[in-house]
């Protein structure tokens, strides 16, 4: 975990970053519609760690607006313990988490507007 200045400085970039999103929406609005050309269907947002990489320094947990990341409690193979989501559903892409990262562990997938999925 980090401490001190860098981390200091790390938070500020993360309230600064969270003030430019708007309010994120209600559980209800986390799951969006999008338009297929056979039919339409409901798309959720991808949150992947991973988890064997991660060194547990927690910086993504104040990072997220929505308060969906917490500690595991395993240790991976190198013995720290790994960030996991609660809800996947729940989550709205917003990417600070992925931005914080300082081992660059955490992928967001989200929807291109014309159906398929990429990050």
């Amino acid at each position: 975990m980090l401490h001190g200045a860098k981390a200091s400085v790390i938070l500020q970039a993360v309230e600064r970053d969270r003030r430019k999103f708007p309010p994120p929406p209600s559980p209800r609005q986390s799951v969006f519609k999008v338009v297929h050309s056979a039919a339409d269907r409901e798309v959720c947002y991808l949150l992947k760690i991973d988890v064997e990489k991660c060194k547990g320094c927690q910086l993504c947990v104040p990072a997220c607006p929505r308060e969906l990341l917490e500690p595991s409690q395993h240790r991976n193979k190198l013995g720290y313990y790994a960030i996991t989501i609660r809800s996947q559903e729940d989550c709205t892409a917003c990417a600070l988490c992925a931005r914080v990262c300082p081992d660059c562990v955490i992928t967001v997938y989200r929807p291109k507007r014309g159906g398929e999925s990429s990050d």
